[in-house]
């Protein structure tokens, strides 16, 4: 025969339990929200370093573009000076 006492800690063990698996539930909860935070951030740092990787290549092509094009530039020039000094 259930007494009540034996009814009043039962009851206790259960709120006891709930308790400890809602503690569980936001320990795993904030454990979780961590780990995506560390993802997050490790994304981030990869997605910066490719932006700049592609930075580094653009300024690079840009340097040799502006080279080729003084080369050029400067080869025209030659060419023009040459053909107006020419005598024929």
């Amino acid at each position: 025969m259930v007494t009540v006492q034996d009814q009043a800690n039962k009851k206790v063990l259960m709120q006891e339990e709930l308790l400890m698996k809602v503690h569980s539930k936001q320990a795993q909860e904030e454990e979780r929200m961590e780990k995506l935070r560390r993802i997050k951030e490790s994304q981030n740092e990869e997605i910066g370093q490719a932006k700049q990787k592609a930075i580094d290549m653009l300024l690079a092509t840009q340097n040799e573009l502006l080279s080729v094009f003084a080369n050029v530039k400067v080869s025209k020039y030659k060419w023009v000076v040459s053909v107006k000094t020419r005598k024929f």
